[in-house]
Parts: C-alpha cells; sequence; structure tokens
C-alpha cells in the first residue's frame, strides 16, 4: 500500500485559492455521486451548487476530518481515495494501492491523522504521516459501516454478512465480535461516546450498543430496511433512511420512532448541519437531494444527476484560510432580507430561518 501524490499546486496558485476562501465560510456538503466519477459541492446556507470535483469513479462512502480541513472520498472503481482540500476545494493527493472490492466505509481519527478504510472484509487503518499503520482487522466479508468514539479510544465497524459488530480498542489491540444485530449497515457513535447506533436492514430496527460493556442495550423499531444513520450535534436525535423513502426520527432518549419523514426515492446517505437546524439526505434512484427542516419537518429538494449517494459523514465547516483578521472583516458586508422572505423580523435575512433557507433558488436574490 502507499500513497500517491499525482500533482502539487504551484506556491502562487496556493495562495491565491486562499485569499479567494470566503470569510464567513458555511458549511458544505459533499454529494458523491455513485453513478458517475465526481462530488457535487453544495453551500448548505444558500442550498447552491458551489462546485464539482472530479475523485475517480464510482464514489460512495466519505468521511470527513474531525478538524474540517479534509473530505475523503472513495472511488471504488478507481480503487483509490480522494483527498479533497476543503479550503481549496480541489483534490490535493490520491490513496492508491488498495484493490478487491473498494472502500464501503471510512472513518478518520480524533486527530486527523489515520483514515480508517473497511475493504474487503477488514478494516485498514491508514496514518498520513507515514502511510499504512497500525493493526489490520480482518472480518467477513460484509463489512461495511464504520465509526469511531468522539475520545479516539476504539472503533466499530459493521459486519452485514454475519450480523454482528466488531469493536476494536485502539490502546490495546483488543476484538471483540457483537452478535445479536441483523445485516447492519450504517452506524454512528453518541456525540458522549457512550453509545454506538447500528442500522439493522435486516429487521427494521436500529440497535443501540453501550460502549462500556459492547452489548446490545436495546432496539429501535425504524422504517424497512434501514441502511445509513446520523445523529443531531446534541445526540438527542437520530436519523435512519429506509428503503420506504422516507428518514425515520428516533428519539434516542426514550429511543421510540417520532416521525417518518418523506424524502426522494432510494436515499442513501444522511447528514446534519453542525448547527442541527439541517438535515440532508440523498437520494439515489431520483438523483436529487432534500434538504429537511430539523424543527419541522419542512423540506425542499434539489434535483442532480448520478445517482448522489456519500454513505458517511459528508458535511464539512470550512477553515478559514490565508486571511488575516482585519482582511476578513474588510470583506464582511452586511445580509440584507432575501427576496420572497414571509418570516417576522427576527429573519436575519441569511438564510439561517426556516422560510428563507427553503425558499427556490430562482428566488433566493438579495433586494
Amino acid at each position: 500500500m502507499r500513497i500517491g501524490m499525482p500533482f502539487r499546486f504551484p506556491t502562487a496558485l496556493l495562495a491565491s485559492l486562499l485569499l479567494a476562501t470566503p470569510a464567513d465560510a458555511a458549511p458544505y456538503a459533499y454529494i458523491a455521486h455513485g453513478g458517475s466519477h465526481y462530488v457535487t459541492v453544495i453551500d448548505t446556507d444558500t442550498l447552491a451548487v458551489v462546485r464539482t470535483i472530479d475523485v475517480g469513479f464510482a464514489p460512495e462512502a466519505i468521511a470527513i476530518a474531525p478538524n474540517g480541513g479534509v473530505v475523503y472520498v472513495a472511488a471504488t472503481q478507481s480503487e483509490a481515495i480522494a483527498v479533497i482540500d476543503t479550503a481549496l476545494g480541489v483534490v490535493v493527493e490520491n490513496i492508491v494501492g488498495y484493490v478487491g472490492s473498494g472502500a464501503r466505509g471510512l472513518a478518520v481519527s480524533l486527530d486527523s491523522g489515520r483514515l480508517y478504510i473497511v475493504l474487503g472484509g477488514q478494516v485498514v487503518p491508514y496514518d498520513f504521516a507515514g502511510g499504512a499503520g497500525g493493526q489490520i482487522v480482518g472480518m467477513d466479508a460484509g463489512a461495511w459501516g464504520i465509526a469511531v468514539l468522539p475520545d479516539g479510544s476504539r472503533w466499530y465497524a459493521t459486519g452485514s454478512g454475519n450480523d454482528t459488530v466488531a469493536s476494536f480498542d485502539e490502546r490495546n489491540y483488543a476484538v471483540r465480535v457483537i452478535p445479536g444485530l441483523s445485516r447492519p449497515y450504517g452506524i454512528v457513535a453518541s456525540p458522549d461516546g457512550n453509545r454506538v447506533y447500528a442500522a439493522n436492514a435486516g429487521n427494521a430496527t436500529v440497535a443501540v450498543i453501550d460502549t462500556q460493556t459492547d452489548d446490545v442495550v436495546a432496539t429501535v423499531e425504524v422504517d424497512a430496511e434501514p441502511y445509513a444513520l446520523a445523529l443531531s450535534p446534541d445526540g438527542r436525535k437520530l436519523f435512519a433512511t429506509s428503503t420506504r423513502d422516507t428518514i425515520s426520527v428516533v428519539d434516542t432518549v426514550s429511543l421510540v420512532k417520532v416521525a417518518s419523514l418523506p424524502v426522494g426515492r432510494d436515499p442513501r446517505g444522511v447528514a446534519v448541519t453542525p448547527d442541527g437546524t439541517l438535515l440532508l439526505v440523498t437520494n439515489r434512484g431520483d438523483s436529487t437531494v432534500t434538504f429537511v427542516v430539523v424543527a419541522d419537518g419542512t423540506s425542499y429538494s434539489l434535483q442532480l444527476a448520478d445517482g448522489p449517494a456519500s454513505f458517511g459523514a459528508f458535511i464539512a465547516v470550512r477553515r478559514r484560510a490565508g486571511l488575516p483578521a482585519a482582511r476578513r472583516r474588510a470583506r464582511a458586508r452586511p445580509r440584507r432580507r432575501p427576496t420572497g422572505c414571509t418570516t417576522t423580523s427576527e429573519c436575519r435575512g441569511d438564510t439561517a430561518c426556516a422560510a428563507c433557507r427553503l425558499l427556490p433558488r430562482s428566488a433566493r436574490s438579495r433586494t
């Protein structure tokens, strides 16, 4: 295994790109198109497409570095993982040398120094300082999703082929296999690290795993064949995609499904903005992205193409790279109320409220 550097940017070009980074950078969503070879970048403030980035063929698995600076996209048919610098908006390197069926799941360590790759029935740790590193953990051929605890001490990976979740302790290399699941795919860790949630596609439930004991302590009924999972930033709401073309909303305190939200056809990925106000769902069946206001379920769909997927975390807060504080202040401009806003005077005019955020793009021009 090796890391490939297909090109390096000239210093002058890097500097110009850094200076072009907006001062008040809103989170960007990185939508991997499994039916093609690119990622669409969407501004979650304006819901506008910012750019597309070529990453290699059949991209689907995706992960965001905790520092928000890098997005990793596994291009299955290209047998490579594209590394996107979020400040520059370009692929700056490719991790190559992986063969077989391709990477199905990705996760990044707390310090952003290690990438975990679910690949061909095993989990491969990749250290950016020196290439492949750490212990490779063998799993069944159906190994799929992976989540790292917030403190970085352990990771959990689903085994859809043998109905298990594997737990690996980075401190002592201990592996534990957790039974009692049913064709699990997506998996997420709670913000406090006390729980891990796994999507059971086989019996339409979400398994709740206590990370102190590594046991399944509860299951929650959700809509049919849950696949991808996401948590609100406070960990109180869990979102699960379903083949019913819905998103199940679970209250993680009561462990009860509290809502079922309609989205597009065959939803494959789900993520929540860092402020917890907006839910994004990638729909492979009709090539759309559905934006849902978490507070009231109001939704808006954006038509794309080529089967958007993005299995994993796909929303990143962009870095404010390169600009001194004085220049950032000078470039900042007051925002005015968008045309068509119907809310009260509490609206800040920056698409932060539900009505402004979900205005069609044609009506979102500034007055």
